[in-house]
């Protein structure tokens, strides 16, 4: 499930480097849903038969939309700039 996640980690010795319309593509690709999957942890219910079932933080789902809303907003910067790459050091 993390994988539609850590689709930017992709570089060498500690330098990571995607181009912006790649960052703005994976953004917008990413649902709520899929979002909410990888946010699940398990919580103990003591009305089901099982007693733990999986919930998604709703604090934890709301702070990755969010980050990844802020990497779209970066992208669109770069490109509207004309900066193709973005680039971590």
């Amino acid at each position: 499930m993390f994988s539609e996640i850590y689709w930017v980690a992709s570089g060498i010795e500690g330098r990571y480097e995607i181009k912006a319309s790649e960052v703005i593509k994976k953004v917008g690709t990413l649902s709520e849903e899929q979002i909410q999957n990888i946010c699940k942890s398990p919580v103990v219910d003591p009305k089901s038969s099982n007693r733990v079932r999986q919930v998604a933080s709703i604090f934890r789902t709301k702070s990755i939309q969010r980050c990844l809303s802020e990497l779209g907003q970066l992208a669109r910067w770069a490109v509207s700039h004309n900066y193709d790459t973005l680039v971590a050091a």
